[in-house]
């Protein structure tokens, strides 16, 4: 990293660790009620991010977590605190075998505390299992279309209507099995940031 970027994150860290949470909360508070002044990009290294900063009572305030990111920081919040790390922590952790250093490398949760991944994991088990439900309610849904079709006897309306479902059932039922894929895998990464813990 270059030394702007250290010097950068440096200012950022001094500012917000200066202030203790209960002035922060008191910040915040004053903030309710008043008028942005202005909005303005924020480009890293040349680079425009898709968050604007804001400008309130001359004072800006910046996109934090897409500035580190774009800085190729690391940024976790535990409690009232937020950490920014420019290495990458993943690194530091031991492990026994070569495929979970590689899977922790580009684990977004290896940052977060274990208390928050624990809750995290049982809310990602529980959309799991509503999804699950769901596919197989449009998987039994799918099933009946054959017989609502053969009890419909010539009303091509009917018909019609009959398939117009089928085909909006078949699009929620693959939409669900993607978003199933999705949780499964995050699933997998936060029990592997766990067993870091």
């Amino acid at each position: 990293m270059n030394k702007k970027m250290y010097l950068f994150i440096g200012a950022l860290l001094g500012v917000l660790l200066a202030t203790s949470g209960g002035a922060a909360a008191d910040q915040v508070k004053s903030l309710v009620g008043k008028t942005v002044a202005g909005e303005y990009n924020v480009r890293v290294n040349g680079t425009k991010l898709s968050e604007n900063a804001i400008a309130v009572d001359d004072t800006a305030y910046v996109p934090l977590r897409s500035i580190s990111e774009s800085l190729g920081a690391n940024l976790a919040v535990k409690g009232k605190t937020i950490e920014i790390a420019t290495g990458n922590p993943s690194f530091n952790v031991v492990v026994k075998e070569q495929s979970q250093a590689i899977a922790l490398k580009d684990n977004p949760y290896t940052n977060w505390s274990k208390e928050l991944i624990v809750k995290h994991i049982g809310t990602v088990q529980e959309l799991i299992e509503i999804i699950n439900n769901n596919i197989k309610k449009y998987e039994k849904s799918l099933t009946d279309i054959d017989r609502k079709i053969g009890a419909a006897g010539h009303d091509q309306r009917l018909i019609e209507r009959i398939e117009k479902s089928a085909t909006k059932t078949k699009k929620e039922l693959q939409e669900s099995k993607d978003s199933l894929l999705e949780h499964k895998k995050e699933l997998e990464q936060l029990k592997a940031a766990l067993a870091t813990k």
